[in-house]
């Protein structure tokens, strides 16, 4: 008996540990050979991270100019694509990012961030970016890679080790490697020994299995409002309470649920559906306290700046955390942290 389950995780096709041709040419950047410099200033460097040379940047006049390649990439199919990057002077809150224009045959344009750095300074020295993207199920003209670095202009910068190359689990084939890798690494064989009884014939038994008990985590986020609203007999909480033994509140936690008003904050709708779901037995990872993602931020706090900023969050963090004390195992803190840097820019510290 196969027993597993098949869960469709990219990880899967990740621990295949296979990749496909690199798409960049000289990505190493030991000269500025095939790479498009357009109104500005391109030169080797031998300020390197990997190789004998890097490309210095210099004389850009507007944030999003940087060096750029053409590449070949096929629809449907993924990517994986990173660089190293090191900024030459400071402006405060300066980003990088590693970008990719897609053009289409209608001349329309699809502009993806594929990976960045925020609150970047020239004393962190090398920054490594790392990404990847999906090309988009139209009809391509051009694909195109580039650098910028805002949001200033004047930030100058050098791009060493870059490189572009096709996910082994992407596009027709990837759903035939993601669940061979599934089979490989996430399934086992069950072996079931039965005796029957005198005089029963052992083709007419049937064996059932049924999971009884989790060994593992296994939680689903919450929507708060459906499940207070099904409080008396609702087959939301009764599916909750049955198939997992953790939980996560989807938004009741969120700062901006919490307090969308200055002043006016609201507890209660967290409250209730976590005392209800620990009731049954579950355990709570509560989520969560800030999130640094510009529009998932509160008019009244984006208003705000320096260290009243700093004491409202501070308030904030301690009040929540003391309101909940004893109900959460784990709390996700500064939700996605990799990409979100909005207080950071605001404090203008980097650290923060």
């Amino acid at each position: 008996m196969r027993l597993g389950v098949g869960i469709h995780f990219w990880l899967a096709a990740f621990l295949v540990g296979l990749t496909r041709g690199e798409l960049l040419q000289n990505g190493g950047f030991e000269s500025t050979a095939h790479w498009d410099c357009w109104s500005i200033t391109c030169a080797t460097s031998n300020d390197h991270h990997e190789g004998q040379h890097s490309i210095r940047v210099t004389g850009r006049s507007e944030y999003y100019q940087g060096p750029s390649q053409n590449i070949q990439v096929t629809s449907g199919k993924s990517y994986s694509a990173s660089a190293w990057v090191k900024l030459l002077n400071d402006h405060g809150g300066q980003w990088i990012q590693m970008e990719v224009d897609f053009q289409f045959t209608d001349d329309s344009h699809d502009y993806q961030t594929v990976a960045e750095h925020g609150n970047a300074k020239s004393s962190d020295g090398w920054v490594h970016l790392v990404g990847g993207f999906t090309a988009p199920s139209r009809a391509l003209k051009a694909v195109r890679v580039y650098f910028q670095s805002g949001p200033s202009a004047s930030v100058n910068y050098e791009v060493d080790a870059a490189s572009v190359t096709e996910d082994s689990g992407s596009g027709s084939t990837g759903s035939s490697d993601t669940n061979a890798a599934i089979d490989q690494l996430r399934k086992d064989n069950i072996n079931i020994h039965v005796t029957t009884a005198a005089g029963i014939n052992k083709d007419d038994v049937t064996i059932r299995v049924v999971q009884t008990k989790k060994s593992f985590p296994f939680g689903s986020a919450i929507n708060s409002w459906e499940y207070n609203a099904n409080a008396a007999n609702g087959k939301y909480r009764d599916f909750i309470h049955k198939h997992f033994n953790w939980a996560v509140p989807e938004n009741a936690l969120k700062w901006p649920i919490i307090e969308q008003h200055r002043g006016q904050k609201n507890y209660k709708l967290g409250l209730d559906m976590i005392h209800g779901v620990r009731s049954h037995g579950l355990k709570m990872r509560c989520h969560n306290l800030v999130w640094s993602v510009d529009n998932t931020i509160q008019d009244w706090v984006k208003a705000l700046s320096g260290q009243e900023l700093r004491n409202v969050v501070k308030q904030h963090i301690t009040e929540t955390m003391t309101t909940y004390q004893g109900l959460c195992e784990h709390w996700d803190v500064n939700n996605e942290n990799l990409h979100g840097q909005w207080y950071q820019t605001r404090l203008n510290d980097p650290g923060y």
